[in-house]
């Protein structure tokens, strides 16, 4: 199995509801990496200033279709 062309993306999401309240955007990889030891994928990107403040829902496409999403909140402390 192998990741789906355009993916993954990031969408505004509300931080309460999760509702999207922007359009998806592709993200920028920095690589994405399995490790046989643990058996986990590992995906990395850096994450854009403009995502302060705001809570996004990534989403990973793979191709067999199924998408696996995770919410995210970017706030400083």
């Amino acid at each position: 199995m192998s990741i789906a062309a355009g993916s993954p993306t990031a969408t505004p999401v509300n931080c309460l509801t999760h509702a999207p309240t922007g359009p998806a955007a592709a993200t920028a990889s920095r690589g994405f990496f399995y490790s046989g030891l643990f058996g986990t994928y590992t995906y990395k990107w850096k994450t854009p200033l403009a995502y302060h403040g705001t809570c996004q829902q990534f989403t990973l496409t793979l191709t067999d279709g199924s998408a696996h999403s995770a919410h995210s909140a970017y706030f400083a402390f």
